[in-house]
């Protein structure tokens, strides 16, 4: 079975949701809202580069999110949707460990999702603010999911 369907390797259970809202789009990147139940924050990615490596924010759609730990990162989640060429490990022709993680500006992402507390700057850049609270309040939130469903949106009208 498909996260995306609800149920997850055939073990009927509910998985969570959230939904990531874009609400800015800019050289100075892409910037929204991560929402689920009982949880929220702001997010910064870079801006969409046609989903380039390392370069472009993730396109809007619905990944599954799934555990990892990355010698970088550490404990978090990376997202997976192999239809939108997102991929947990390398893969010929596939971006791959799309991550969530601690970053306040685009210098910090490289292709992933940044989140924080409160936008603002830092220096001439835009900025999610509080991003290590923010992420160190999301796994204590996440303690114990495995994984969960994340649906990317662009606000309309978002530019």
């Amino acid at each position: 079975y498909s996260c995306c369907d609800g149920l997850c390797r055939g073990v009927d259970h509910e998985i969570m949701e959230f939904i990531l809202t874009r609400f800015s789009y800019s050289e100075m990147g892409s910037f929204g809202k991560l929402e689920g139940p009982n949880f929220q924050c702001f997010t910064v990615e870079d801006p969409w580069k046609n989903n380039e490596p390392n370069k472009s924010c993730i396109p809007e759609g619905v990944y599954l999110a799934k555990r990892t730990s990355r010698p970088k990162h550490g404990n978090t989640f990376v997202l997976i949707n192999e239809e939108l060429k997102i991929a947990e490990y390398p893969k010929l022709g596939m971006r791959d460990s799309c991550l969530i993680h601690t970053a306040n500006t685009i210098l910090d992402v490289e292709g992933c999702i940044g989140l924080g507390e409160r936008l603002g700057c830092l220096g001439s850049l835009w900025a999610v603010l509080d991003s290590t609270s923010s992420m160190k309040r999301f796994m204590q939130f996440m303690d114990q999911e495995q994984e969960f469903r994340l649906t990317i949106v662009q606000i309309k009208g978002a530019r």
